[in-house]
């Protein structure tokens, strides 16, 4: 195996929350929660495919994509709401129903509810499960950089200023 895939910037903004970070035969898997709770990432044919499994349940799907700015992308936005709520920080509002998806991106949703993005240039971008597909949709094309400083900042500049990313527990 190579080294973990991640940026060295995402490597520090998960040390807040006490993420380990090991490696596998298979691929890479990051732990928190004194092992609660597990995200694995794996290449396999060429594309990234990252899966969970909390407690002794079984890995389940979250997503995959082909580059893996895109996995970093999810991971760094599904890690923020636990850093700003670490730090008591207001909850950002993030869109799930597929009317609200980002301009020009379409989802397929196949059997197994995964959802199949497309963006504007109708390039296929990753494979998303549930719901969660909407938000990746508004994040994709986001530097990550804003995406982690956004999470980070307790007014949610630059990315969550806009009142429509509030929650209503502001």
């Amino acid at each position: 195996m190579t080294r973990f895939p991640f940026t060295p910037e995402f490597m520090e903004y998960v040390k807040e929350l006490d993420v380990d970070l090991r490696e596998l035969a298979d691929g890479w898997v990051l732990v928190s929660g004194g092992g609660e709770i597990r995200d694995y990432l794996r290449r396999v044919s060429g594309v990234f495919v990252l899966t969970n499994a909390q407690r002794a349940e079984p890995e389940q799907f979250v997503m995959s994509a082909p580059d893996i700015l895109d996995v970093e992308r999810y991971l760094t936005d599904d890690m923020g709401s636990s850093i700003r709520s670490r730090r008591h920080l207001w909850f950002v509002y993030t869109p799930r129903d597929e009317k609200d998806m980002a301009p020009g991106w379409t989802a397929v949703v196949d059997s197994d509810g995964n959802r199949h993005l497309s963006d504007p240039d109708g390039r296929a971008r990753a494979v998303v499960y549930g719901r969660n597909a909407t938000w990746f949709s508004w994040l994709a094309d986001v530097p990550l950089a804003d995406i982690r400083n956004s999470y980070l900042d307790p007014n949610g500049a630059p990315l969550f200023v806009d009142e429509r990313w509030h929650s209503v527990w502001k």
